[in-house]
């Protein structure tokens, strides 16, 4: 069995491994950057998503309905 494809090169692994950690630092950075400024994902405000009912407005506009059936 020949020896050359399990030849050690550190020369490139080195350099891939450099660019992929670089890579991998600008990405999350970056990110955070994104989030800071509020611009990622979005911040979930529940008060756009809830509502708690008819208010005074509607009971007093609809009480006429509520005595028939």
């Amino acid at each position: 069995m020949s020896g050359r494809f399990f030849q050690s090169h550190k020369g490139t692994d080195m350099v891939l491994a450099f660019i992929f950690v670089g890579g991998v630092v600008l990405f999350f950075g970056a990110l955070e950057l994104l989030r800071r400024l509020g611009l990622a994902f979005g911040a979930y405000k529940p008060e756009l998503h809830y509502m708690r009912g008819p208010g005074p407005k509607w009971h007093e506009k609809h009480a006429s309905f509520r005595g028939r059936s």
